[in-house]
């Protein structure tokens, strides 16, 4: 049996919990990423339905969400959705890469 010191417990410890911590936030990311890549295919279909033009029987104004469809504008809604996941998608990138760098530099502290 090994018997470890304070600070090798500590050490452990830390280690143990920043696994962790890692392992928990990789589950978010890769949660949230499939339930946005769901919406977005969920939005592409919407689109194609509701670009469609409206039955007779339904009149314009009970479907709010779809006026702005009506008049070649869905292309323009559809691009603004698509910028907008990309302009997330590139932020969470740069953000990971950000804490990735900042945790390296955190071990060469910790090992000097």
């Amino acid at each position: 049996m090994a018997v470890y010191s304070m600070e090798k417990t500590a050490r452990e410890v830390a280690r143990r919990e920043t696994f962790l911590r890692r392992s928990w936030f990789r589950r978010k990311i890769a949660g949230l990423s499939a339930l946005s890549a769901v919406l977005c295919v969920t939005l592409t279909v919407c689109f194609g339905y509701f670009g469609r033009s409206a039955p007779p029987s339904v009149p314009a104004l009970t479907v709010y969400g779809t006026i702005l469809l009506g008049g070649g504008a869905g292309g323009y809604v559809l691009a603004g959705v698509i910028a907008f996941m990309a302009g997330a998608g590139i932020t969470a990138a740069c953000i990971r890469m950000q804490t990735k760098k900042k945790d390296g530099k955190n071990k060469e502290e910790e090992e000097s």
